[in-house]
């Protein structure tokens, strides 16, 4: 077996052995921002039999992977570690019951915490917003960083309206209050993320506003739209209900020692 970067040759292959689902943050890496990733892959016989990436521009170490062969996982793992130094200490994934069974047979988790899955079902229908929706754009880059750290968006970073799309709503004074972008956007799936309202403009129906938006654009480009969301914010999960998504499976949010 041959753990080797994966080259441009390789897409293809990757893309035929992934599932969008199980699989969207590996696809939406790769097709999306590999410039920002660090990927390896797992040869054997000329055959890419795995995949194992970490995402760079995350302020938290993590890796993700998709293995066709069990056995191919732990030199993937080994392999990421030896070129990026963060991944030497508690890494994260977010991962389906399919991956975390490989991956239990070889690591010890130190952290486990559900997200639901949410696939949009049914088309995102217009609703009346007290505030403008807009299209928003790389000059808005300050105000929504503001935002993201006023809502504690954990995963935020400025290279998010380099993914994809970024809808927002102001306020009277040009506040930006509300907010919703991708975490990929890919022709087989696409997720939105980093929904964020401000304090003190929240049960008025501005990031669902947003979202929809969002989701009529991504519709145009992308076979599924997902988002992530936690089963304690139920709040959140009623929301998106709303709108149109439905759970599809239950991920795990966890951290391994390497």
């Amino acid at each position: 077996m041959l753990i080797r970067p994966l080259e441009e040759r390789d897409i293809s292959s990757v893309a035929l052995i992934t599932d969008p689902l199980d699989d969207a943050i590996v696809l939406g890496n790769l097709f999306g921002c590999r410039e920002l990733c660090d990927f390896l892959g797992a040869e054997r016989d000329g055959e890419i039999i795995g995949v194992a990436e970490t995402f760079h521009a995350f302020p938290f170490p993590n890796f993700n992977f998709h293995c066709k062969d069990a056995d191919s996982l732990p030199p993937l793992i080994d392999g990421l570690i030896a070129r990026n130094a963060r991944l030497q200490g508690e890494v994260y994934a977010m991962l389906p019951e399919s991956k975390l069974q490989v991956l239990r047979k070889n690591f010890t988790f130190l952290h486990e915490e559900p997200e639901y899955q949410m696939i949009l079902s049914d088309k995102c229908e217009a609703q009346p917003c007290a505030l403008q929706v807009a299209r928003l754009s790389s000059q808005h880059i300050p105000l929504a960083t503001r935002l993201a750290e006023e809502a504690g968006l954990s995963a935020w970073y400025e290279g998010v309206f380099d993914r994809g799309p970024v809808y927002g709503t102001f306020s009277d004074s040009g506040e930006l209050v509300a907010m919703a972008g991708t975490h990929c956007v890919t022709r087989y799936i696409s997720e939105i993320g980093h929904v964020a309202t401000h304090s003190d403009y929240r049960r008025k129906g501005l990031a669902s506003a947003c979202m929809r938006e969002l989701a009529k654009e991504l519709s145009a480009v992308t076979d599924k739209i997902m988002l992530m969301v936690a089963p304690g914010n139920e709040g959140a999960v009623k929301a998106y209900e709303k709108l149109g998504f439905r759970h599809h499976q239950t991920l795990q949010l966890i951290s391994i020692r390497p």
